[in-house]
Parts: C-alpha cells; structure tokens; sequence
C-alpha cells in the first residue's frame, strides 16, 4: 500500500526590501495565497503501462504577511512516497531603514563574480550606503555538515561533507553607476563536525579570495568595467606547508593565503568596454580565469578559459532595421599545463527588419571552429576539428483589422557541423534542415481563434537520413465564464527514405470560471505512436485531468 508523501512548510522569505520606515502604513497581519487540487487518469489501450491509472495532488501555498513582511508556505500532498518528510525551513529576512540594509536568516549575497557570487548561506550580513560610501559584510554557514547515508545506494545518496563557514567584507565608495568596491572573502571547514569516512577520504578545505569591482562610465555613452579576483584554495588544511621557492614575494603569500602543498593559487578577470549612441553600439569584453581558480563563495566556474569578444549593434530606418553581430577567440590551456592548446572561434550576426506593420523578418547567422594548435602531434583518435554553423530565416506577414486579425509565420532553419576528424565525423558530422507554416485567424468579438500549421524536419546523417512532416491544427473559443481549445498533430516519420511510422496526438483542454477567485479546469489527451520498426515502441494511451483552483 503507498503511503501518504508530504513536504510539508517549504519556507522562504525572498523579502530584499522591506523598509521599516512604512510600518505605520502596513497592517499587522495579512494572509493570502491559493490553493489547487489535481486529479488525473492514465488508460493505456496498447503497449507498455507507463505511469499509474490515478493520481491526485493536492497543494496550498499560504503568505502570512506581518507588517508587511511576507512568509511564503508550501504545502503538498501526494500518493507517490513510502514515508512522510519533513519540515524543511529556509527562513530569512533583509530589513531596511534609510541608507541600512540588514540580513538574517538564510540569504545570498553577491559582491563580484570571483568572490562571493550569490552563494546561500544562514548568517547575517549588513549594507551601509551613506552618500558615496558603500559598504557590506557578512557572516554565516554556507553548508551544513551530513555523513553519507551507507544504507542506500552509493550513486543515490549524497556524499559526505564538513561544515563550511565563512565571512566576507566589501568597502568602496562611487554610486550606481561610477563606484570602485574591494571584497575579502575567507571560507574553511570546520574538520570536527563530522567524523571522516575512511572510505571516502575527503579533507577539510580553506579559501580565501580577494577582489576588485569597478565601473566607470564617461561622456553617459562610454562606460568600462571590470572584476578580478585572486584565490588561493587549500583542498587540505592538514597537509604540510608550502617550501622552496615562490614565485610572489613568499611573506606576502603567507599573510594573505594559507600557503599548503595542497594550496591553488587562481586568477581570474573580466573587462569590458562599451560604446552607445542612439544608432549604434559596440562592446569589447575579455575574460580571463585560470586553470585554477575556485571560490567557496560561488557555485561554479568554468574556469580554464581566456576569451575575447567584439559585439557591435546597429538601427537604421528610425529603428525598422537592426543589424547586431559578434566575434570572439575563446582558448583554453591558460596556465600552460597541456600539451595542445584548443581554440573556438565563435562568430554570429543578426538582422531584423520591420518595414511595415504588415511585414517583418529575422535572420540569424552563426559560425562556431573549434581545433587544436598541434593537430599533427596528436593521434587521429584524439584530434579535435570541428566548424558548427546554423542560417535561420523566418518571415511573418500580418493583416486585418480591430476585430479580425490574420498572421502568417514561416520559418526555415539549415544547420551544419563538420567534423575534420576521420574517426569521429562518422558519429558527429550531421546536416539538419527545418521548415515550418503558421496560419493564425483571431476574431476578437467571437472570441474564437483558429491556426493551422505545418513542419518538415530532415537529418541528414552518416548511417542514414531521418526525415518527419507533419500538420497541426489549434482552435481556441472563449466564452464568459467558460474558455476552451483543441490542439491536434499528426507526424509521418521516415528512415533512409522508407515510411518509418507515424504519431498522432490530441489534447482538449477547458477551464471554467466559477468566481473571481475560483476557477475549475478539465483536459482530455490521446496519444498514438506507430513504428513499423520496432514493434516495442508502438502505444496508445489516454489521458485525462480535473483540477480546482482557489485564490485567497
């Protein structure tokens, strides 16, 4: 017997700016949300069965609001789990009075990119902005310290961890739109908060990270900025300490990282330059992060990377013409550690043309290479050369009047990728084309909207081509308290030139207002899919979906 799943009082208070000087125009206590109710069936006439014959949800999410401040809820309940879990909190709050801002509770926070860059923690933290002066700090726990769970499979369960702590210090001084901030960041993990698994051999950790953050705008068309952080990363605060020579100045060093022979010391910047005018623009940017760099304070780097990028943008013709593009190198292979060197040229350009109210259109072009500096001194298996390049064409046309209105949308797409590798380009080299029709017919006063379509998908591959086309229907008829539609498609499917097999899908959905602020919704759905391939993948199934909705 399945027993009830709960999860009960997901509490998170995303409040950034409650101003405690309006609390005399806020009343004490407010409450507000809604509440739905699911209910669905699932018939399968032929093939495999693939999900329950009934299920039912049922969810609320309650806003207590005291003086303003809100306290968002989530409540759900289910048939699908063995056990009842719960509650999970995340309870968190940032007051404000004037020029101070306060944080408690569970917040994120984001100083630059390469420090703190909006990392969850549960702390407090304080925003001081008094004329030009701006400052920030925080303090708190960016994780929770959990042994691995033994008892359940080892890819299914989390592995262990230590509790992280940490702080950070922003100072600066300048407005929105010229300033200069400095950022110290330090995080470590606190090594007695759980007992090491022998199996897994994690260490506790340590960072610490140092950062510049500036923009400067000149003239109000021309404005620069940048971000650059400095980390030093020891995976292993038991190892020995760092000996020998050091490339910085080693006092230095010492004073600002914890210096191990498990210490990474990274770099990472981004600078960019930009140029605006009423008729065109032009954005240089260059970002450089090593193969190194790493910061407790963010959740993810691609780091390894050195690229620069030209982004010009142009309007004509009071804005019915716009032409924008981009270049850029992007390489890898920053610290010099590799043998090879990789090397992606990416490239792009964009035109929209708007004539008319009756007549548009959008083109886009992109070109993307990707090889190694030393293709001959690597083995074919190994080689890496590849072009990706895509054309998109897509036209729409429109006329009518207030009360009948007619569009027609087209669209045509060709992509190509060439693999200059003998080995791989069997698997990786394809060419796709795309085509598609859309007729649209809204009659405002009936309220009724009708649209057919069509589609046309080929691939064009090593092994064999894939082709599919298809037509599509949607009407749509709204009446006052009562809306519904129709969506109807069906797809022939091709394999090396032969009929391969075909889907047809229908959906009905209707939603009736019972109140301002009740409404009921129903759906009905059939889905067939014929292989004369392979006999496995033919199915049949219907399905169908009642649910009611409440606002309060």
């Amino acid at each position: 017997m399945k027993k009830l799943f709960i999860l009960l009082c997901f509490w998170q208070i995303p409040l950034l700016a409650q101003d405690l000087g309006g609390l005399k125009g806020q009343k004490p206590v407010t409450v507000s949300g809604g509440l739905n109710l699911g209910f669905n069936t699932y018939s399968n006439l032929e093939g495999r069965q693939r999900l329950d014959p009934f299920s039912w949800t049922i969810s609320a999410s309650p806003v207590i609001s005291f003086y303003g401040i809100q306290m968002p809820f989530f409540f759900l309940i289910n048939q699908q789990s063995q056990s009842f879990s719960g509650p999970f909190q995340q309870f968190g709050m940032s007051p404000s009075y004037k020029w101070a801002r306060l944080h408690l509770g569970y917040r994120n926070l984001s100083y630059s990119n390469y420090t703190l860059a909006g990392r969850m923690f549960f702390g407090a933290g304080i925003d001081l902005n008094p004329g030009k002066f701006r400052f920030s700090a925080m303090y708190g726990r960016f994780q929770q310290a959990s042994l691995r769970d033994t008892t359940r499979n080892t890819f299914s369960s989390l592995p262990s961890s230590f509790r992280r702590m940490g702080y950070a210090v922003k100072v600066g001084v300048g407005s929105s739109q010229n300033f200069i901030d400095l950022i110290y960041t330090k995080a470590w993990d606190e090594e007695n908060s759980i007992k090491i698994p022998i199996a897994e051999g994690i260490t506790p950790a340590e960072n610490t990270t140092l950062g510049i953050v500036s923009q400067l705008t000149f003239f109000k068309k021309i404005s620069w900025s940048t971000d650059i952080g400095v980390s030093g990363y020891t995976s292993d605060i038991n190892a020995k300490d760092l000996t020998g020579t050091i490339s910085l100045d080693s006092e230095f060093l010492k004073k600002l990282f914890l210096l191990k022979r498990s210490t990474q010391v990274g770099y990472a910047a981004n600078s960019s330059l930009r140029f605006s005018s009423r008729f065109a623009s032009l954005q240089v940017q260059y970002r450089l992060i090593s193969t190194d760099y790493k910061s407790m304070g963010a959740y993810f780097f691609n780091n390894d990377v050195q690229e620069i990028l030209f982004s010009p943008s142009f309007s004509f013709w009071q804005g019915r013409v716009n032409l924008s593009g981009s270049y850029g190198i992007q390489q890898d292979n920053v610290s010099k550690t590799k043998a090879t060197q990789t090397t992606r040229n990416i490239g792009s350009l964009n035109l929209s043309v708007q004539p008319s109210a009756k007549f548009g259109m959008m083109m886009t072009y992109s070109n993307y290479g990707t090889f190694q500096n030393n293709p001959d001194r690597i083995i074919d298996t190994l080689k890496i050369q590849q072009v990706n390049q895509s054309l998109v064409v897509a036209p729409r046309f429109a006329w009518g009047d207030r009360v009948v209105s007619h569009s027609i949308n087209l669209m045509s797409s060709y992509q190509n990728s060439t693999d200059y590798n003998t080995v791989s380009k069997q698997l990786l080299e394809f060419n796709n084309l795309f085509l598609s029709f859309n007729y649209l017919r809204n009659n405002m006063k009936q309220k009724f909207t009708i649209s057919p379509g069509g589609i046309f998908i080929k691939n064009f591959l090593s092994y064999g081509n894939t082709q599919s086309m298809g037509v599509s229907l949607n009407i749509s008829k709204n009446l006052k308290s009562f809306s519904n539609s129709l969506n109807v498609n069906y797809n022939q499917n091709y394999y090396k030139e032969n009929a391969n097999g075909y889907t047809f899908n229908a959906r009905w959905n209707g939603r009736i207002r019972l109140s301002s602020k009740q409404q009921l919704s129903l759906s009905a759905a059939l889905l067939y899919n014929k292989d004369l391939k392979f006999e496995a993948r033919n199915f049949t199934e219907v399905y169908t979906q009642a649910g009611y909705s409440l606002n309060f």
